[in-house]
């Protein structure tokens, strides 16, 4: 079994959503909605500190209940604006400063190199190797 939970931190606001980020300003609200609540609420709170970050945990349990666990993060900071069309959820928001644009300007290889998913598959695959010495 394999479990992911992922999300944007924002320093800000105390580090929300967080683990609430699917549900962030309420129930039934379109991805556009919740970034336009997001980026409302950070106007709202006067300050000028824009940092974020994505966070994803992977959790795995296999049929032997061995469990092996990934955590990554990606640093970036909330645009004032959406920006892109690729992506979904938070990514037009999400400026990646090494590249200067957000996860929804990058192209689907840009962000998968970077990606804090991308980073924790990449571990959680390099463990289940060693643990279960696959291609050894």
């Amino acid at each position: 079994m394999l479990a992911d939970d992922s999300g944007l931190e924002v320093r800000a606001l105390g580090g929300r959503p967080g683990v609430a980020t699917a549900y962030y300003g309420g129930v039934g609200l379109s991805w556009a909605e919740r970034r336009a609540a997001l980026l409302e609420e950070l106007r709202r709170t006067g300050a000028g500190d824009r940092r974020c970050r994505f966070v994803c945990a992977l959790h795995f349990v296999g049929d032997d209940d061995r469990e092996l666990a990934t955590f990554a993060t990606v640093q970036g900071e909330v645009a004032a604006e959406d920006r892109g069309v690729a992506g979904f959820s938070f990514d037009p928001i999400f400026v990646y400063p090494p590249a200067g644009k957000t996860f929804a300007e990058l192209s689907e290889g840009e962000k998968n190199a970077v990606s804090h998913r991308a980073i924790a598959v990449t571990a959680l695959v390099c463990a289940l190797e060693t643990a279960y010495k696959i291609g050894a």
